[in-house]
């Protein structure tokens, strides 16, 4: 009997290797704090006319903590022909009277109250500063006489020290963009310096 060879032919059967590519990157959420409070403060609550403050607005959430990322505040005021103010909270004296100014942070307000009161008008006797310098520097009134000091309308602050004699005025102290009157009640010679800037120094003779 004849054996005939068996051949087993075997099939390679090769996995295919599929491939799953996830497209698209990791969900964001953004998260916007809840604006629970808005305060405003500031460093006086009086101005004289011509003068200026920068305001401050803070918001603050549930926990009570101040929020940031939350946007600027949209600033008004209550009384712009008494003070005026900027989108930076920077509030001008305009005329006498009282003004609210308020900050608005994400629909909630936050106001502050200024009194503005009048300036000293200039006169002839009025002693101006433009720079570094007293002018005039020398200055001659009769007894009684009232003095202005135009201080720091160029934004640089001024002081005013008199010498310690009978008859001299208060001193007056760091001081920018105001008229500061001082009485001169009695015949004398009156010397001053700005202690802030010393070379600028100055003599009232009072006759």
């Amino acid at each position: 009997m004849r054996v005939l060879p068996l051949i087993v032919r075997s099939a390679l059967v090769v996995p295919a290797l599929a491939t799953l590519t996830a497209c698209g990157g990791a969900d964001s959420t953004t998260v916007t704090p809840i604006v629970t409070r808005v305060t405003v403060t500031g460093p006086t609550t009086t101005l004289t006319v011509g003068q200026f403050t920068n305001l401050s607005a803070a918001a603050f959430g549930t926990s009570g903590a101040q929020l940031t990322g939350v946007g600027a505040a949209a600033w008004s005021s209550s009384a712009t022909a008494v003070a005026s103010v900027d989108q930076a909270g920077k509030v001008t004296g305009v005329g006498a009277g009282s003004a609210t100014i308020t900050a608005d942070i994400a629909n909630l307000k936050g106001s502050f109250t200024l009194a503005v009161i009048a300036a000293a008008a200039p006169s002839k006797d009025t002693i101006f500063t433009p720079g570094i310098a007293f002018s005039p520097n020398r200055l001659t009134v009769n007894a009684g006489a009232t003095v202005i000091f135009a201080l720091g309308f160029d934004g640089t602050g001024h002081d005013v020290r008199f010498a310690v004699v009978s008859g001299a005025p208060e001193d007056i102290p760091v001081t920018t963009r105001q008229y500061v009157p001082r009485v001169f009640p009695k015949a004398g010679s009156f010397s001053y310096i700005c202690p802030t800037h010393p070379e600028m120094t100055g003599v009232i003779t009072v006759q």
